[in-house]
């Protein structure tokens, strides 16, 4: 999971975490657990505690050389049909390491994280208030108070050039490894997307991943990035990579206030957060898609 500083990272791990062990387990007839002893787990649950008082996280401090930190490695268990119709339990380790967007800043720091080289695929977290069309809108809720504005086409091409360098893939091909690009913090733009929009439905309940729902959330986050100036974006995602798709989530529900940390009084609400995952997980044919069910 990577993504430029103050994009929501954090907010977005540790509300996927908690989705996945209740309702996206849930819904799929999984078992979950977390793996080994990652002092992460730790972070994980208290992240998660502070919010449910109503307090953000702070920023993901930068790791250092003799510090690094260790990923949360949650195991997915569900029954499946092999190709004969034969069911048996099908394991697989979901590793979660949240990055501190300085680490994405420079082609250099981008190249050391070798763990970014051996993932089968990646979640790219884009914050909105940092595309340039929507400076206003991040001044107006306090947003540039509490944070530094990036780049993120600057975050996205550094992941690229050492996604290239560790696949061997010239410039003049796509990379294959498929990338999940969720934009965080949707809630803050529901006034300008309308109630019937496919981005305000709730996920499918449904126990496989909906391609043509994601399919048509993607042309409508698409056409949102357009919108508010982000063509770069778009356009970096479109030359560089053969399989990408466009998420739109809310961690919280509802905007915090930016100026204070504090999640809204109603409390903790996630839309669609486990989608992007979802998505990487049915194109390694972890979960089904209901195609020919």
């Amino acid at each position: 999971m990577v993504g430029t500083r103050s994009a929501g990272k954090t907010v977005y791990l540790t509300v996927l975490v908690s989705e996945l062990q209740e309702p996206t387990r849930r819904r799929f007839g999984a078992a979950t657990y977390f793996v080994g002893e990652s002092p992460m787990i730790n972070d994980v649950r208290a992240w998660r505690h502070g919010m449910d008082e109503g307090k953000l996280p702070e920023l993901t401090a930068r790791a250092s050389v003799d510090q690094a930190r260790t990923p949360v490695v949650i195991d997915w268990q569900q029954e499946r049909r092999n190709g004969v119709g034969i069911r048996r339990i099908a394991s697989t380790a979901l590793s979660f390491y949240d990055t501190a967007g300085e680490d994405l800043e420079t082609t250099g720091s981008a190249t050391d994280q070798q763990y970014l080289a051996a993932a089968d695929g990646l979640i790219v977290v884009i914050d909105p208030f940092q595309i340039a069309g929507n400076a206003k809108r991040a001044a107006a809720r306090g947003v540039a108070d509490r944070y530094d504005p990036d780049h993120p086409v600057q975050v996205l091409s550094n992941v690229t050039e050492m996604l290239r360098a560790a696949d061997g893939v010239r410039h003049n091909r796509k990379i294959a490894r498929p990338l999940a690009v969720a934009v965080t913090k949707i809630d803050a733009f529901y006034d300008q997307i309308p109630p019937d929009s496919p981005i305000r439905r709730p996920s499918p309940s449904a126990p496989h991943f909906d391609d043509d729902d994601s399919r048509d959330i993607h042309q409508h986050v698409a056409g949102l990035i357009d919108e508010w100036g982000g063509d770069d974006v778009l356009r970096h995602l479109e030359l560089n990579y053969r399989t990408f798709r466009l998420f739109a989530v809310s961690a919280l529900g509802a905007e915090p206030d930016y100026r204070t940390g504090s999640t809204d009084v109603r409390g903790v609400r996630p839309h669609r957060v486990s989608e992007p995952l979802l998505w990487l997980m049915a194109n390694r044919g972890i979960v089904d898609t209901g195609k020919g069910q």
